[in-house]
C-alpha cells in the first residue's frame, strides 16, 4: 500500500509581499503551486484563483489539464470584474497522485522535481531561456545562470493568448519525493542543494 506524507511552505523572500499560493488536497490526491505575476492585488489574486479553480475542477470530475485551462479563463474573468488588476497572471504546476500513478500539468516556470535516488526535473519551463536551450543556443547550466531566466513565455491569465497546458503521466517508483515549487526556489537553490534537501530524512 502506498502511503503519502505531504506538506507545504511559502515565504515572501526578498519581496514586500507573497504572490504564491499552495494547494494541498489529500482527499483528491491533488497538490499545486501557483506563482502570481502582477504585483500587489494582482499576482496573489491570480494565484489564489488558480488553486481554487483546480480544486473545484477536480471535485467536479474534470481532468487536471481541463481544470488548468479553466483557471486561465477564471483569471481573465475576475480581472474583467475588477478583481485583481488588468494583466495579472500566474504560473502553476499541479500533480495528482493515485497510488503510484502520477499526472502532472504545468504552465510557466513553476517546476516539479522527483527524487528517487536521482534528481529528475519532470516539468519543462515555458520561458525565454528554455527556448534558447531547445534551439541549442544555451545549455541547461547556462540557462540556470542566465540574466533573463525569469522571463516566461506562457502564463495563466495572460492576455497574449491562451497558454498550452503541458502534461505528462507516469508510474512512481517508491519510496520517492516529489517537490513542486515556484522559481523562488528553483532559481535560488543549486542542484546540489536540492539533492541535499530532498534526500534528507
Amino acid at each position: 500500500m502506498t502511503t503519502l506524507d505531504t506538506g507545504g511552505f511559502s515565504h515572501k523572500g526578498a519581496r514586500p509581499h507573497n504572490e504564491d499560493a499552495l494547494l494541498l488536497c489529500d482527499d483528491l490526491g491533488l497538490y499545486a503551486v501557483a506563482d502570481g505575476v502582477g504585483g500587489v492585488k494582482g499576482g496573489e489574486v491570480a494565484s489564489s484563483i488558480v488553486c481554487a479553480t483546480l480544486e473545484a475542477g477536480l471535485r467536479a470530475g474534470h481532468s487536471l489539464t481541463v481544470a488548468m485551462d479553466q483557471a486561465h479563463a477564471d483569471i481573465l474573468g475576475a480581472a474583467s470584474r475588477g478583481e485583481g488588476v488588468p494583466g495579472s497572471a500566474s504560473t502553476a504546476v499541479a500533480v495528482t497522485l493515485k497510488g503510484s500513478q502520477l499526472e502532472l500539468a504545468w504552465v510557466g516556470d513553476s517546476r516539479a522535481y522527483l527524487w528517487d535516488g536521482q534528481l529528475q526535473l519532470l516539468s519543462k519551463d515555458h520561458s525565454l531561456v528554455q527556448s534558447l536551450v531547445d534551439t541549442a543556443q544555451l545549455d541547461f547550466a547556462e540557462m540556470e545562470q542566465h540574466p533573463q531566466k525569469n522571463i516566461i513565455s506562457q502564463a495563466l491569465g495572460s492576455r497574449n493568448g491562451a497558454p498550452v497546458t503541458a502534461s505528462k503521466q507516469g508510474l512512481l517508483r517508491t519510496p520517492c519525493v516529489i517537490m513542486l515549487c515556484s522559481d523562488g526556489v528553483s532559481g535560488e537553490l543549486s542542484e546540489e542543494m536540492l539533492i541535499n534537501t530532498l534526500s534528507s530524512d
